[in-house]
């Protein structure tokens, strides 16, 4: 079974987007599988391990919000929810802010 690590705090600036691509780094080098999803809005992790030039290519910076919308996790998930009719009664907002708050008060 795969291993999951997690660089999470929610603080800016101590070092989750160097860690994260140093640690992945090093995995990859031991010949690991490594999948590395970079959920924060301002993609530094991405424009990294992607390259500034592949990531333009990719998230053109003439692309209006609803275009990049498209391609983040969020709409993602709500995208696979919103084909099952169960999960309607879901709110994600919700749900998202609530760990959160919850994990902070922790």
């Amino acid at each position: 079974m795969g291993v999951i690590i997690s660089f999470i705090n929610l603080k800016g600036g101590v070092g989750k987007t160097t860690c994260c691509a140093n640690v992945a780094g090093e995995l990859a080098r031991e010949n690991r599988k490594v999948l590395v999803i970079d959920a924060d809005p301002q993609a530094n992790l991405s424009t990294l391990l992607m390259g500034p030039r592949r990531y333009e290519e990719k998230f053109p910076p003439n692309n209006t919000a609803e275009d990049s919308y498209k391609d983040t996790i969020y709409q993602i998930f709500l995208d696979a929810m919103e084909e099952n009719e169960e999960n309607k009664k879901f709110n994600l907002d919700t749900a998202i802010i609530k760990s959160v708050v919850l994990d902070f008060q922790s």
